[in-house]
């Protein structure tokens, strides 16, 4: 009993002597934590922090980052008699991890975001800015996004001068860069939300910063779930863009992919290779009765694109000769079990 009682006092000693994780951005905080942490939530942190660091949208499929012994990757942990769980991660560790999976960290470029928020009402034609700082309902779901990304907003209170201005014209980005003249520390960010089809949304981003500029949109999004992240991730990209990322040298490899024979398939195909991170184009070189060979051009490392395309695909036999990387869709696998 004794015993029991030393232990749980030297628990609560270890817990109270909290240092602060010297560097913000590879710290992760886990409420609703437990004592004795699971590798559920070993894993949650590691991913708060890799997204934190990745300046576009989250990658929760990453093959290296999903395998990765993340122990090894602790700096320290704090749990406190809140149930809340402080993880720092050791910055060199985690920047080499997520070089190995193909994404260079974004760390130095986070500027503040000067926001405006253009929303479309249930009839297309008529659209509203709103400002976010009074907006109860939306401000904290945006707040939400860009904290997972690092990144604060700071909002314009438009005059009525501003508000009769754009009244009766098109908000554009370049507008609003003359209006506001963004500092060197600033990025303008413009968010427009089309809510004609409820309960989902079509969410676009346009930003801006140091001479860059970058957009992106998407369609039916669900409310709750999803708004702000889109428009976030586009400022991260624009402002990693801007400021550190590394020109990589494209490579070009051949990837043969079988059991492709509905166009249902090869539509789907396509979609998929598209959206994996570090993809920059892929093109159709020959198409079979139930094969398509494609020319996928990239800036991560092949190993990493070979790990990807095993998560969704059986992998065959490689043709070394021809330098073809081969797989089959698991369709086929589906209708023969």
């Amino acid at each position: 009993m004794k015993k029991n009682i030393f232990a749980l006092a030297s628990l609560l000693v270890i817990s109270t002597a909290h240092t602060a994780c010297p560097n913000i951005l590879y710290e992760a905080t886990l409420p609703n934590s437990t004592p004795i942490i699971s590798p559920t939530q070993l894993k949650q942190a590691l991913q708060i922090v890799t997204n934190r660091l990745t300046p576009r949208e989250h990658d929760l499929t990453n093959p290296i980052i999903l395998e990765a012994a993340i122990e090894p990757l602790i700096a320290s942990q704090h749990y406190s008699s809140q149930k809340v769980r402080s993880i720092c991660f050791k910055p060199e560790a985690i920047n080499q991890l997520m070089t190995n999976a193909g994404q260079q960290p974004w760390i130095t470029t986070r500027p503040k975001v000067l926001t405006w928020l253009l929303r479309y009402t249930e009839k297309a034609s008529v659209k509203t800015l709103v400002n976010l700082k009074k907006n109860n309902q939306l401000r904290p779901i945006f707040e939400s996004a860009a904290a997972e990304k690092g990144l604060q907003l700071v909002y314009h209170d438009l005059t009525p001068e501003e508000q009769s201005y754009f009244k009766n014209r098109i908000v554009t980005l370049d507008a609003l860069i003359k209006l506001q003249k963004p500092g060197p520390n600033e990025a303008v960010l413009l968010i427009k939300l089309n809510d004609n089809n409820p309960p989902y949304l079509r969410e676009e981003a346009a930003a801006y910063y140091h001479g860059t500029q970058g957009d992106s949109y998407d369609e039916q999004l669900n409310y709750l779930e999803h708004i702000g992240k889109l428009s976030m991730a586009t400022v991260a990209r624009v402002a990693f863009q801007a400021g550190e990322k590394k020109a990589i040298p494209p490579a070009t490899i051949a990837v043969r992919i079988s059991n492709i024979n509905t166009l249902h398939a090869y539509n789907k195909m396509n979609d998929y290779l598209e959206k994996i991170p570090g993809v920059l184009s892929t093109s159709v070189n020959s198409v079979t009765a139930d094969s398509v060979l494609y020319t996928i051009e990239l800036e991560i490392p092949q190993a990493v694109l070979e790990k990807r395309l095993a998560q969704e695909f059986d992998t065959l036999t490689h043709d070394i000769e021809e330098g073809i990387l081969r797989y089959r869709s698991r369709d086929h696998v589906k209708k023969h079990t």
